[in-house]
């Protein structure tokens, strides 16, 4: 079987692969690692708890309290 052979009859196996592979990975981390929602949807929910444990896992000490004002002024401002 030559080289080009495998070009013409079995490379298209891998163009195919390639992206369905990639594709896999994403679905498999947007299920399990990044399956938090969002901080403005749990302010939104008015699940104060869970918004405060999300928050948690990105920012450290008083960020977390300034980003949740932050968030709580954004809110108050698309109210009015």
């Amino acid at each position: 079987m030559p080289a080009d052979d495998f070009y013409v009859t079995q490379y298209f196996r891998i163009i195919w692969s390639v992206p369905l592979v990639i594709a896999l990975i994403q679905v498999i981390l947007l299920s399990t690692v990044f399956s938090n929602e969002t901080p403005v949807y749990l302010r939104e929910q008015g699940r104060e708890e869970e918004l405060l444990v999300v928050m948690k896992k990105f920012y450290r000490g008083m960020e977390v309290r300034r980003r949740l004002d932050a968030l709580a002024q954004g809110n108050k401002s698309e109210g009015n």
